[in-house]
């Protein structure tokens, strides 16, 4: 399983949001913070096959996850 993370939007920082999510595509895990807490200690962390973050682009997204799995439908595998 896949995930990407997108930055806040302008709305969203104009409203004063904070983000709550930190990525780290390196060892493919995402943490979830609770922005009702002072202390940013108690997080959710999520295990993925791979992460991307807010600055990966839509080229190497198909590049490292996509292509491959056209690839392998192409060759008669399934493309799970």
């Amino acid at each position: 399983m896949i995930v990407r993370c997108r930055p806040l939007s302008n709305k969203e920082k104009t409203s004063a949001y904070q983000q709550v999510v930190d990525v780290f595509p390196n060892r493919g895990v995402i943490e979830i913070l609770n922005p009702t807490e002072a202390t940013r200690e108690n997080k959710k962390t999520f295990t993925y096959d791979a992460v991307y973050g807010e600055n990966a682009d839509q080229q190497t997204i198909y590049d490292e996850v996509v292509r491959p799995l056209v690839a392998s439908v192409l060759e008669g595998f399934n493309g799970w």
